[in-house]
């Protein structure tokens, strides 16, 4: 009994420690051409399959809310910065002037960002729904 017991316990340990390694994961885990990128989430595509992919819908969704919701705030935010700075800009020199134009740039640059990231997300929607079919 001892000699059947040792590799059996080895061989749960082993199948444990793969299935956990193999669980769909929760986070959004597709690379820039939406594809898995890790052997260890390929192999998790192939034992879970609509599983994992029924995962990455959900975690886009999340993805796409918290995008959103990101761009709301800073509308909001940029909004108000335009009420107080109308009153203040009278004042402004010549130097805040170039920093409103530094502002304006970064602002400009976090937008195309949020859009590529967008369009992205709906890349990876696509063949999530593709791959859900």
């Amino acid at each position: 009994m001892g000699k059947f017991f040792r590799p059996t316990l080895s061989l749960s340990a082993v199948l444990a420690i793969v299935y956990w390694l193999t669980l769909p994961p929760n986070s959004l885990v597709l690379d820039e051409s939406c594809q898995v990128p890790e052997i260890r989430l390929q192999l998790s595509e192939i034992l879970y399959g609509r599983s994992f992919w029924e995962a990455q819908k959900a975690a886009l969704a999340e993805a796409v809310r918290v995008e959103f919701s990101l761009r709301a705030a800073s509308e909001r935010g940029h909004d108000s910065d335009e009420s107080e700075r109308s009153s203040i800009e009278q004042k402004m020199t010549r130097l805040s002037d170039r920093d409103q134009g530094g502002d304006q740039q970064a602002a400009a640059l976090i937008q195309r960002k949020r859009i590529a990231r967008l369009g992205w997300l709906n890349r990876c929607q696509q063949v999530i729904e593709q791959n859900l079919r």
